[in-house]
């Protein structure tokens, strides 16, 4: 099972994901612990970071990894450092590590920007029976208008590769959606690690962060159409994106939500309303 966030830079991703990593921790343990099978089950954590198209090692001293596809065309990272958890506590302390030595610099819009896309991943190994599960948590780094976030020498070269990324993400979605005959996973390494979120027995959903601000409703926009382009993903008829959503799966109901905000910030635009502009991290 795979969860990202996806949106601009300074929506709250990090935040969403941190939430989701915590939650993630204490239903894993809980359930193992209700169904008897933890004595028995091995955990693992490992957490990496694609900076700069590179990946890196965020539980051990940021080595560079490599990646390769294996005889089966599954993507293997190699030289990751794998983590044996056996407490709630441990998973957490192990998560809280790597979050702590992920890329962050300022920028105009964002105090903490992450400058990387963040891959945590819990496996669930039960060395008596079928049925290992892989838990793939994954904040992507926020497109950026450079424009808006000033930066240039080293932070610009940041923006300009997070936001090729997430182009070839787009890409990517879309030749899923429409059933195209190829879907372009080798154009980054991003999607190349994504590749087995988007098919199998993988169930993914897409958490959509948006900024309140009046003036970020371009971007906004874009965060909520590449959510509806989710909805029509259907691979090999075992893939669930959005599940679970509260009524958000339906592709109409959220071109509908894209036409309200719409409606209200003319509105307010009218009556001089808006609410201000604040920095959050991301």
């Amino acid at each position: 099972a795979t969860v990202f966030a996806y949106g601009q830079t300074g929506s709250g991703k990090t935040y969403t994901m941190v939430a989701m990593q915590n939650r993630a921790a204490e239903e894993i343990f809980q359930n193992l612990q209700q169904e008897g099978n933890l004595g028995n089950t091995k955990i693992i954590c490992t957490f990496f970071e694609i900076y700069g198209g590179r990946c890196i090692d965020l539980l051990n001293r940021r080595k560079k990894l490599t990646i390769r596809e294996d005889g089966k065309g599954n993507v293997v990272v190699g030289g990751l450092c794998e983590e044996q958890v056996t407490t709630k506590e441990e998973l957490l302390e192990c998560i809280a590590r790597g979050n702590s030595s992920r890329a962050t610099h300022a920028t105009e819009m964002n105090a903490v920007s992450s400058r990387s896309h963040a891959i945590c991943r819990i496996a669930v190994r039960f060395p008596d029976r079928r049925g290992n599960g892989m838990f793939s948590l994954i904040d992507l780094a926020g497109s950026e208008r450079i424009a808006k976030s000033k930066v240039d020498g080293m932070r610009q070269k940041e923006a300009l590769n997070i936001n090729g990324a997430l182009s070839t993400l787009g890409r990517v979605i879309k030749a899923l959606g429409g059933n195209s005959k190829h879907v372009p996973y080798r154009d980054s390494t991003l999607t190349m690690l994504l590749k087995s979120s988007f098919g199998g027995k993988s169930c993914t959903s897409v958490v959509i962060n948006v900024a309140g601000d009046e003036s970020h409703v371009e971007e906004s926009l874009c965060s909520l159409r590449f959510g509806s382009r989710m909805t029509y993903v259907q691979n090999n008829s075992t893939i669930v994106v959005g599940e679970d959503t509260g009524g958000w799966k339906s592709s109409e109901n959220i071109e509908e939500a894209i036409h309200n905000i719409k409606l209200t910030l003319e509105s307010m635009k009218d009556r001089g309303l808006g609410p201000k502009f604040s920095r959050t991290a991301n």
